[in-house]
């Protein structure tokens, strides 16, 4: 798919910034069409996958890669997303932390 590591994705980005939407065509990956329409830079990331269903091994990993110095990419079912909200927020604060 294009704008993953290539110069497509400054032109995503300026038309994002200008308000213009930015409407992917659908693929073989859900992630890949929202981090593309996102406006994000599309050059370094790491798709993490679902995390673990317990909350002390979700808690777990969110800490191990806090200090990723990528874009994480992370799936998450609808239904647990609110429940999981609070383990991002803390991955977030850390990695400012370390920044």
């Amino acid at each position: 798919m294009p704008l993953i590591s290539d110069p497509g994705s400054g032109l995503v980005a300026a038309a994002t910034a200008a308000g213009y939407p930015v409407v992917p065509i659908a693929g073989p990956s859900a992630f890949l069409l929202a981090l593309i329409a996102s406006g994000l830079s599309t050059t370094r990331f790491t798709f993490v996958g679902f995390l673990p269903d317990k909350a002390k091994h979700r808690q777990q990993e969110l800490q191990d890669l806090a200090g990723a110095a990528l874009r994480l990419l992370i799936s998450t079912a609808k239904k647990i997303a609110k429940k999981q909200r609070v383990h991002f927020c803390c991955l977030a604060e850390t990695s400012a932390r370390s920044t």
